[in-house]
């Protein structure tokens, strides 16, 4: 992922993107490229208000762990 020409980090296999901008109804601000072939999965609002509650709950759990997981290494990182 980057931000301008900034390397901000390397995505793994299960990461998403975009959790700060669909929790904050944002766009997007950084880059992602990707080094190898991958899946992508592109979901909004719309879609996601047409899934059951219970899906709705586990998509965000997992958008938020990563939203804190990312800012934990963001602060990590100014704290050094």
């Amino acid at each position: 992922m980057r931000k301008g020409n900034t390397e901000l980090s390397t995505l793994k296999q299960g990461d998403c993107i975009g959790e700060i901008g669909y929790l904050m109804r944002t766009k997007r601000t950084a880059s992602i490229y990707a080094k190898t072939p991958l899946v992508l999965l592109k979901l909004n609002s719309t879609v996601m208000s047409r899934t059951s509650k219970d899906c709705q709950i586990r998509f965000l759990r997992a958008f938020l762990r990563t939203a804190l997981m990312r800012l934990t290494a963001t602060i990590e990182r100014l704290a050094h």
